[in-house]
Formats: structure tokens, C-alpha cells, sequence
């Protein structure tokens, strides 16, 4: 597979508050109100927030709860999306993770926000986004104690990547990554998958 990308600065200070506000929330309706659809826990040190369904398995993309009518994803950040999904597709293109024409056929599996706390990391051996074709990784926080995301080649090198606030790493999803463990504060990132299939409407497999 062909090694991951770096793409600094691509998430802009505006975009990094804007998911903030966002996720925080939409954490109170899918949490509260939802019955845990919409949303995943790791743990008690890790959970992943769905950002690409409605939150009521409904398909459709927003929700309404207590009358407030709150957008998904794509349409509260649409510009923002249509800025990542263009990066995407011209960086895969230029990295040869994935022609332009073959990301036009391409949709969104999930989109997730993934909150980190100490004792919280991704270590399973051999871990890999099965069935996806891109995975983007965004971290939403300053680089802490622990929590680094790294990938390991066919030959078994493993490869830590440091990476600041607002920077994403792009990889062929059938690639192993990890995060490390976090040993201290708050690690949360903005995760998007695509693949082959039809887009998701609920959660990564539906």
C-alpha cells in the first residue's frame, strides 16, 4: 500500500471552533435523547460520535429534538466538508492512494468525532478500516501525553506520526493504525471513511 499523507493545516482555527460548537452540541441530543444511536463507546475512555447519520435511523440528515432542528455534518459544515472532500481527492490522487476518478465514485461510510481520555487509545493488533478505501484522521487538539496515531507497513515498521492541531493524515483504509494510549487530558479527532457502497445513514454499517 502506498504510504500515508500528511496534509498540514487542514482544518483552519474558524473550522476547528466550528466542529467544537458543533459536536458539543449535537453530544447533548445523541446522548440524551436518542437511545445511543448516533454514537459508540470504546470504554469508558473512548467514544465516537456519528456525524454523517440523523441520529434516529431515520436516514435522514438531521434530527429534531425538543423542536431544534439540528443539521448533520455535512450540511451545518458544508463548505468546510466541500473544501476536505476536494484536498482528499486531489491528495490521493498526487500520493497515488487513489485516482481522481476513481474518488468521484466514492461515498462517505462515516463520519465520527472521537473523544480520548486518559486510558483511552486505539491498541488493537492488526487493527484496519476493513471494507473502506480512504480514511482521513484529523486531530482537533493539541498533541498530548500519549495519544499518537501511527501506521504500520506490510513489513511490519511501525511509523508514528506527529502531527499538530488542525493536521490530518490520509491513508488507504486496509492499512493498520493505531493511536497510543493517552495518558493524560483530552485527545479528539474528526474521522471520515470512504468506500465503494452507498453512503451510511445511521451508523458504519447501515
Amino acid at each position: 500500500l502506498p504510504p500515508p499523507i500528511v496534509l498540514r493545516g487542514l482544518l483552519t482555527q474558524n473550522d476547528l471552533d466550528k466542529i467544537d460548537s458543533y459536536t458539543r452540541q449535537l453530544a447533548l441530543i445523541r446522548h440524551e435523547g436518542c437511545d445511543g444511536v448516533g454514537w459508540t463507546r470504546y470504554g469508558e475512555s473512548h467514544e465516537a460520535l456519528f456525524l454523517h447519520c440523523s441520529g434516529d435511523g431515520s436516514g435522514l440528515p438531521s434530527v429534531e429534538q425538543d423542536g431544534t432542528l439540528q443539521p448533520s455534518f455535512v450540511q451545518s459544515c458544508a463548505s468546510m466538508f466541500e473544501r476536505l472532500r476536494t484536498a482528499i481527492r486531489d491528495a490521493a490522487d498526487a500520493g497515488g492512494l487513489c485516482s481522481a476518478d476513481n474518488f468521484e465514485s466514492l461515498n462517505v461510510r462515516c463520519i465520527e468525532h472521537h473523544t480520548y481520555v486518559a486510558g483511552g487509545g486505539l491498541t488493537e493488533k492488526g487493527h484496519r478500516d476493513a471494507g473502506s478505501s480512504l480514511t482521513l484522521s484529523v486531530l482537533l487538539t493539541e498533541p498530548s501525553d500519549g495519544g499518537v496515531f501511527s501506521t504500520t507497513d506490510a513489513s511490519g515498521v511501525t511509523t508514528p506520526h506527529a502531527v499538530g492541531r488542525g493536521d490530518g493524515i490520509l491513508l488507504c483504509s486496509e492499512m493498520l493504525h493505531n493511536v497510543s494510549t493517552l495518558k493524560r487530558g483530552e485527545r479528539r479527532s474528526l474521522v471520515i471513511e470512504w468506500w465503494s457502497r452507498k453512503a451510511n445513514s445511521r451508523d458504519r454499517f447501515s
